[in-house]
C-alpha cells in the first residue's frame, strides 16, 4: 500500500479506548509537585479513557491545595484522603534533602497501603490498566500510550537517578534480590571484577531503546487488569526481609507467574532533589513530541472548518467497518454484499475474487469467525485531508472445529475521499500476523453453544418486599429461563414476593438463617456457587433494585446465542427519582461498563476480590475470558428515594467508617440536597 514518508503526520485520534487509572500517593514539596502535575496534564492519553486517583498524604497544605485544583478535560480526578495514622506505630514525617530520601518501615508500609487502595479502586471500577507513578517524576508525553502497546502485564518506564550526590546515575530496576544489577546463577561464585563487568553490560543495554525483562521495578509502572486480577499487591511478604514495598510487589508478582519488564524508549526524569528542578525545562524541550508540534496549517484549517472530531470519526468509521468485515463470517449467515460497501470499487474489483476464494477455503475449517479492532491510530497523509492511513491492531477469533482460536494482526488501511464526495472509501488493506503466546487451557476448552442458550437470573435479597423487588422480577420474567435467589435472612415477605413475581419460571430459593452482609464477599461467593450448581448456560446477576431497560426483552437472546463472548458489560444508571439519574463528579457509574452477564465455563477457575465490602457481584477474573460491551443499560433504583439514600448512607458509615473500601467524598455526597440530575430517555 503506497505511502509517501515525506508527507507529515499532523493529527491522531483513537479508534477504540482503553480505560486507565493513573494513581499516585502524594507527599511532596510544592515546586516538585507542580512539575509532576504539569507532566500529567501533558501526557498523551489518546486512545484511552483516563482518570486520576491521588492519595493526599501531604504535610504541606499548599501541596494539598495544588492536588485538589488539578483538572484535566475529559478525565475524572479522585482525591482519596490518607488513612488516619500509619501502618505500624503511627504517622511519621517523610524527609528528603539535597543528599537523599529518608524512609523508615512505617512510612514504607503506609505507602504500600495507599498503592493497594488504588489497586482495589481499579479493580472495583473495572479499569483496563492502573498506572502507578511517583509524584517526583516528569514523564515523556508518549509514555502511557507506548507502555500500553508493549502488551505486557507489568511494565515500567525507566528513569535514572543519582541516589547519592557523587554517585553515577542508576536505574530504578534491577535483576535479582535487593538491588543486584548483574545476572548470576544460584550458587555461582564470581570475582568482583566479573560482577562489575556484568553490571556495566546490563546498564549499557538499558541505554539502548527497547523492552527488557528484569527482576525488580517500580515508581513508574503500568499494571494490566490481568495482573490486578491475579492478586498483585504491595503488602508485606512476611517471610522476606528485603526493604521496600516495590520489592515485595515484585516478589509476589513473580510468584503469581507474572514476568516484569522495563521499557527504555521514553525515559522519565526524576526530580530526586530540589536542585534537579533546574534541568526539567531541558528535559521537556528535548522530549517535545510531534503531537505537540504545530499542526500543518492547511490540514488544520480544513479540519477546523469541517469540525475535527466529526471529520476524523468519518475516516475512522470507514476503516473500522471495512477491517471488522474482512475476516468476519458465519457459515450460517454468509457475507452480504454490503460487507465491503466502504471499499472503493476499483480496489474491490481487483481483490474480490481472491478474497472470496480465501473465504470459501477458510469456511471449511473455521465455521464461525469475528474480527475486532483493538486499537488504531489515524494519520492524515496529504495537506487537504483527502487521504489517510489507519494503522492498528486487529483480533480475529472464533471457532475452528469446535475449538476457540485467536489470532492477532497489525493492520494498515489506506482511506481516501474522492473529489466532490463526503464519504471515505478504503483503497487498500494489509495484515501482518503478530506472534502471541499459546492460549491458556481454559480458552482451548471453552464450552460454547451457538443457539438454545438458557438464561438464569441470579439475585441476592434481604428485606426487599416493600421496595422494588416485585417490579424487578416481573420485568426479568419476560426474558429469563430460570432464577436462583439467595435470601440473606429476610425478616419480611421477600421470599413470598419472589415466588409470586416469578410465577412459572423454574426458581431455586435458599434462605440463610443468619444475616451475613457484614462480609459481602462470602455472600456473593455463596450466591455464585448456588447458581452454578444449577448448571446454567448464562448468568445474569442483578440486585433487587436493578432492572435492564425494556429493549432487553428482545435483544438479550442475540447476546447469548453466539460463540465469541463469555461476558457482557453494561452501563448502570443511578436513579435519584423515578425518571432522573444522577450525574456529577462522584456519580458517574453510567460512564463505566460493568460485567452483569456471563457464560458459565465449568473448567475455568474463578477467583474473588477478598474484601468484606465492594467486592463485586461476580468473580473478579471473569474478564480473562473473551467479552464485549453491550449498549443495553441497567436502571438502578437503590438511591431513588430520600429514605433509600438515608439508609445506604448510614450503612456505609457503619461498615466502612474510614472509607477504606470506597471514597469518603462520595459517601458524604449521598445526602446532597441539590444533586445534579439528568432525565432518563428510553
Amino acid at each position: 500500500m503506497p505511502r509517501d514518508p515525506t508527507r507529515p503526520k499532523v493529527c491522531e485520534q483513537p479508534l477504540t479506548v482503553q480505560r486507565v487509572l493513573i494513581g499516585s500517593p502524594v507527599n511532596q514539596k510544592p515546586p516538585i509537585l507542580a512539575e509532576f502535575l504539569k507532566s500529567l496534564s501533558e501526557l498523551d492519553v489518546s486512545g484511552t479513557l483516563t482518570d486520576f486517583a491521588f492519595v493526599d498524604d501531604n504535610q504541606n497544605p499548599d501541596s494539598s491545595a495544588m492536588l485538589a485544583a488539578f483538572h484535566r478535560e475529559g478525565s475524572r480526578v479522585f482525591i482519596l484522603e490518607s488513612a488516619t495514622g500509619a501502618v505500624g506505630t503511627g504517622r511519621q514525617d517523610y524527609v528528603c534533602d539535597d543528599k537523599t530520601h529518608r524512609w523508615n518501615e512505617d512510612l514504607v508500609w503506609r505507602v504500600a497501603e495507599h498503592k493497594d487502595r488504588m489497586i482495589r479502586f481499579a479493580l472495583e471500577n473495572e479499569y483496563d490498566y492502573l498506572f502507578l507513578i511517583d509524584s517526583d517524576l516528569v514523564l515523556h508525553p508518549d509514555t502511557l500510550r507506548h507502555l500500553i502497546t508493549c502488551g505486557r502485564a507489568i511494565v515500567s518506564e525507566i528513569f535514572w537517578t543519582q541516589w547519592q550526590p557523587d554517585s553515577p546515575p542508576l536505574p530504578q530496576v534491577w535483576l535479582q534480590d535487593q538491588y543486584t544489577l548483574f545476572e548470576h546463577a544460584r550458587g555461582e561464585r564470581i570475582s568482583q571484577e566479573e560482577a562489575q563487568s556484568r553490571t556495566r553490560a546490563f546498564l549499557e543495554s538499558l541505554k539502548t531503546p527497547g523492552l527488557y525483562e528484569v527482576g525488580g521495578l517500580g515508581a513508574c509502572t503500568l499494571i494490566s487488569r490481568e495482573a490486578l486480577q491475579k492478586g498483585v499487591s504491595f503488602r508485606e511478604v512476611p517471610n522476606v526481609s528485603f526493604w521496600g514495598e516495590d520489592r515485595h510487589f515484585c516478589i509476589r508478582a513473580a510468584a503469581l507467574g507474572l514476568r516484569l519488564y522495563v521499557d527504555t524508549c521514553y525515559p522519565a526524569y526524576h526530580i530526586y532533589r530540589e536542585s534537579d528542578l533546574e534541568r526539567v525545562k531541558d528535559y521537556r524541550e528535548a522530549n517535545r513530541t510531534e503531537a505537540q508540534a504545530p499542526v500543518h496549517k492547511a490540514a488544520a484549517t480544513l479540519l477546523k472548518s469541517h469540525g475535527i472530531r466529526s471529520e476524523m470519526n468519518k475516516i475512522l468509521s470507514a476503516a473500522k467497518r471495512a477491517v471488522e468485515r474482512f475476516w468476519s463470517f458465519d457459515f450460517r449467515d454468509p457475507r452480504r454484499d454490503d460487507g465491503m460497501e466502504l471499499l472503493a470499487p476499483d480496489y474491490w474489483s481487483e481483490i474480490s475474487k481472491g478474497l472470496e476464494d480465501d473465504l470459501r477455503a477458510s469456511m471449511q475449517a473455521r465455521l464461525i469467525s469475528r474480527t475486532d479492532v483493538l486499537s488504531s491510530r489515524l494519520a492524515l497523509i496529504d495537506s487537504e485531508a483527502t487521504e489517510a492511513l489507519v494503522t492498528g491492531r486487529v483480533l480475529t477469533h472464533g471457532v475452528e472445529q469446535d475449538r476457540y482460536f485467536r489470532e492477532l494482526y497489525d493492520c494498515r488501511v489506506l482511506v481516501t475521499r474522492p473529489e466532490k464526495e463526503t464519504r471515505w472509501l478504503v483503497r487498500g488493506v494489509e495484515f501482518t500476523r503478530v506472534p502471541e503466546p499459546d492460549l491458556p487451557d481454559f480458552m482451548q476448552t471453552r464450552v460454547i453453544k451457538y443457539e438454545g442458550n438458557r438464561l438464569t437470573l441470579s439475585m441476592l435479597v434481604r428485606n426487599e418486599a416493600g421496595r422494588y423487588l416485585r417490579r424487578v422480577l416481573e420485568h426479568a420474567a419476560q426474558y429469563i429461563d430460570a432464577a436462583v435467589i439467595l435470601d440473606d435472612a429476610s425478616e419480611d415477605d421477600t421470599v413470598e414476593v419472589c415466588r409470586q413475581a416469578l410465577g412459572n419460571i423454574p426458581t431455586t430459593i435458599v434462605s440463610n438463617s443468619k444475616h451475613g452482609f457484614h462480609n459481602e464477599v462470602e455472600l456473593r461467593r455463596q450466591q455464585w456457587e448456588l447458581t452454578v450448581s444449577t448448571n446454567p448456560d448464562w448468568i445474569l446477576v442483578l440486585d433487587a433494585d436493578e432492572m435492564l431497560e425494556d429493549r432487553a426483552t428482545s435483544a438479550i437472546r442475540d447476546l447469548i446465542n453466539q460463540p465469541f463472548y463469555d461476558y457482557y458489560s453494561f452501563r448502570l444508571y443511578d436513579f435519584w427519582d423515578p425518571t432522573h439519574y444522577r450525574e456529577d463528579p462522584y456519580w458517574q457509574a453510567h460512564k463505566t461498563y460493568r460485567v452483569f452477564l456471563v457464560r458459565y465455563q465449568p473448567r475455568f477457575k474463578y477467583t474473588w476480590q477478598e474484601t468484606p465490602l465492594h467486592c463485586g457481584r461476580l468473580p473478579n477474573n471473569v474478564t480473562a475470558l473473551p467479552g464485549a460491551r453491550s449498549e443495553l443499560r441497567v436502571k438502578h433504583f437503590g438511591w431513588a428515594t430520600p429514605a433509600d439514600r438515608e439508609l445506604k448512607y448510614r450503612r456505609y458509615k457503619m461498615l466502612d467508617p474510614n472509607a477504606r473500601y470506597g471514597i469518603k467524598q462520595q459517601y458524604e455526597s449521598i445526602l446532597d440536597p441539590h444533586p445534579s440530575l439528568v432525565e432518563w430517555i428510553d
